[in-house]
């Protein structure tokens, strides 16, 4: 990004893995729900470099934030045969982790400021998504590729230091747009 004077990078890094144990339910020959739980691990690093602002001459600053807890979700879907199906997909998860930062500004003076630090945090998540998918039946399964649109947040999961002192701001963590994906859900029988 760029503002008067100043030149900017945003480089956010977000990583999710889920483990779930589902129930898929029918309700009629075309509509079907999967009940969904298990656990969630989530990694989000937010790195933000600032050159020109202010008096700063260069402002980065390194924020992460590492949780694991439990997820529980429901599916549903609209079967309109030969494997295609339209869905919306809701999911939500409470993580426990650690919310570190770290920023430094160095002024045209060669003044250098920074603050850093860590606190453990529980963050409620919230995602939904809308699509088409396609499904394959395998014999030990199915292969679904799916086409949508996905929206994610996580909330207060990212924290920053104001001042050398202890006090610091948090803000969300959202990601929202088009998607693709691949899945396999076996058959345990």
């Amino acid at each position: 990004f760029s503002t008067t004077g100043s030149v900017g990078t945003i480089d956010p890094k977000w990583d999710a893995v889920n483990l779930e144990f589902g129930q898929h339910v029918d309700f009629g020959d075309m509509t079907n729900i999967r009940f969904h739980g298990g656990v969630q691990y989530a990694r989000i690093n937010g790195d933000v470099t600032i050159n020109g602002i202010s008096s700063a001459r260069r402002f980065t600053m390194d924020r992460k934030f590492n949780g694991f807890g439990p997820r529980f979700g429901a599916d549903l879907s609209l079967d309109w045969g030969n494997g295609f199906a339209v869905y919306g997909d809701t999911g939500m998860a409470m993580l426990v982790g650690k919310s570190k930062f770290n920023t430094s500004s160095t002024t045209t003076a060669g003044v250098v400021t920074a603050t850093s630090g860590s606190t453990t945090i529980i963050v409620p998540e919230l995602e939904a998504k809308l699509g088409l998918m396609y499904t394959y039946a395998m014999a030990q399964g199915d292969l679904s590729l799916d086409i949508g649109w996905m929206f994610v947040n996580y909330f207060n999961a990212e924290h920053a230091g104001i001042t050398s002192g202890t006090a610091t701001q948090s803000s969300d963590f959202g990601v929202q747009g088009p998607y693709i994906g691949l899945k396999w859900v076996g058959n345990v029988a």
